[in-house]
């Protein structure tokens, strides 16, 4: 995009028009063999002497299938999300590798930490760590889960030892209170 019209290359106000517009076209395939085209219409509008408007006036997204049936999607907003799943790749690697401005593309070169933030948002560093704090979290139940599942298996297993050990004593002495009376 272009920054909210600031470097649009036709500014309305040097070509004294109140208004100009622009057309970004994006064709690409996806690997199931379909040809999708992306078109977004901007236009940048004179508001007064000083102030301009920079909205977007349409986007399309059309997709050709292998067998050449063409279906077309109109779409006010969402094909910032749409795009990147179709391209199979994430927004934050579209926005900074593939289609870096030319103005920031030596965000390599720049201070420790930018880098850090552009690394962690391409390759989703953020959600992995939460990802694995999540698996060791679950981890950590299932462990005191199994732990006391564990403690009441010893608890039944004694308790049931007990009472088969009562059981055997219940017999022997009613087996010794039938002899003595036998006697």
């Amino acid at each position: 995009h272009a920054s909210s019209g600031q470097s649009f290359i036709h500014d309305p106000r040097a070509s004294n028009r109140t208004k100009t517009s622009s057309l970004i076209r994006m064709r690409f395939s996806r690997l199931n063999g379909e040809q999708v085209t992306v078109k977004q219409t901007f236009e940048l509008a004179n508001k007064s002497e000083q102030k301009q408007q920079y909205r977007k006036v349409s986007s399309e997204i059309e997709i050709k299938s292998a067998n050449k049936e063409a279906e077309s999607m109109n779409r006010k907003c969402g094909d910032d999300n749409v795009v990147p799943i179709m391209m199979g790749v994430t927004k934050a690697l579209l926005q900074h590798v593939i289609f870096c401005h030319q103005e920031e593309s030596n965000w390599i070169l720049g201070d420790s930490r930018s880098i850090k933030e552009k690394f962690d948002a391409i390759f989703a560093s953020t959600k992995y760590a939460k990802a694995l704090e999540s698996i060791r979290k679950t981890q950590q139940e299932t462990k005191t889960e199994l732990k006391e599942i564990h403690e009441r298996v010893n608890r039944l297993r004694t308790n049931r030892d007990h009472a088969k050990q009562q059981r055997e004593n219940l017999q022997n002495y009613q087996q010794r209170s039938e002899e003595g009376k036998r006697q």
